[in-house]
């Protein structure tokens, strides 16, 4: 007999279902759309127009895609991606040892705590506390992909799945903190405010408009707040500070909080669905895009240009004290000095 939590749960899995499938053929499409760009004039007088470059391009020792990189300092830090891809740098990432976790599924998420404790997932978790010597899968609920990871020490941690976050205080037993029938599957975490964001477009996508969503917790996880519903599928958000935040949507519009969302002005319309942003100070910032282009702004967003173009989704922009590193499809590892 199908009770209230089943037809919960079949709906969430509906929702994610048609949004990941419209994503994954959105990027397929817009890759080919600008491969032909590239090579529509060859063969003529005419020739091919080249790629923008402005970040320098590291060997990640993979041609699969990455989807996640997490640094500690400025030499420290992991990337993982396809087919149970994960490597480790001692050297700001010039160069990359490959890392073997004991699983083949494509990685969603890692995170370094520190240089001997590191965290990879997809729908397991798997941690190692002897830099990547040995992994043991974490145990938690079962349930979907696990999107996002942060942990504050060995013992407490947040965990993004599908429209829902958990937490430990422990390093063992896990706890619910935010449960949704909306899909949230980004997530942000400062000292002790969390953000997460995302969204849900409808079944009848026809009629009805994506909607997209961001909650705030100022302890750590335990409690929320929503600060954001609006029309359109988030893709993107970024916080410099408790007051000034940064938010993208798949319908290609940055949108901007100087006062902690109670408000948020739209700055631009992008040509592509912004995948990921990251700001520096208040004027400066980055945003990669699902067509590969890198755009920065120097005006706090009030005019972008384009900065950097690879083939395929630019699918993480971060920064340490020293760097910005963008990650992307096709094995695609890039940086450049703040």
């Amino acid at each position: 007999m199908k009770t209230k939590f089943h037809e919960r749960k079949n709906f969430k899995i509906k929702i994610l279902s048609k949004t990941l499938f419209y994503f994954f053929m959105l990027t397929a499409i817009i890759a080919c759309k600008k491969q032909d760009e590239l090579n529509k004039n060859k063969g003529t007088t005419s020739p091919a127009r080249t790629l923008i470059k402005s970040f320098d391009s590291l060997s990640a020792n993979t041609l699969d895609h990455l989807t996640d990189i997490s640094f500690i300092d400025d030499d420290h830090g992991i990337i993982c991606g396809g087919y149970g891809f994960l490597a480790k740098t001692d050297d700001g990432g010039q160069t990359w040892t490959s890392i073997n976790v004991g699983a083949t599924e494509t990685f969603t998420s890692a995170y370094m705590l520190d240089a001997q404790n590191m965290f990879v997932s997809r729908s397991a978790m798997y941690k190692t506390n002897n830099a990547g010597t040995t992994f043991n899968e974490v145990s938690m609920p079962a349930g979907s992909t696990i999107w996002d990871i942060h942990y504050y020490n060995a013992d407490t941690g947040l965990v993004m799945k599908m429209g829902s976050l958990l937490k430990t205080t422990n390093g063992v037993d896990w706890n619910i903190k935010f449960d949704e029938s909306g899909i949230v599957s980004k997530m942000q975490v400062m000292p002790n405010t969390v953000y997460i964001a995302g969204g849900y477009v409808a079944i009848d996508a026809a009629s009805q408009p994506a909607t997209g969503l961001i909650y705030k917790s100022i302890d750590r996880g335990d409690s929320w707040t929503k600060i954001l519903q609006t029309n359109g599928y988030l893709s993107s958000i970024y916080f410099l500070d408790d007051n000034v935040g940064f938010y993208g949507t798949y319908g290609q519009d940055i949108y901007k909080t100087t006062n902690g969302g109670q408000t948020w002005t739209k700055l631009a319309h992008m040509l592509y669905a912004p995948q990921t942003i990251c700001f520096i100070d208040e004027s400066t910032g980055y945003i990669g895009t699902l067509n590969g282009e890198i755009v920065k702004t120097s005006d706090g967003g009030a005019s972008w240009q384009v900065v950097h173009e690879e083939i395929g989704s630019i699918n993480k922009i971060i920064k340490t004290s020293g760097w910005i590193y963008a990650i992307g499809n096709n094995g695609v590892m890039l940086r450049k000095r703040i």
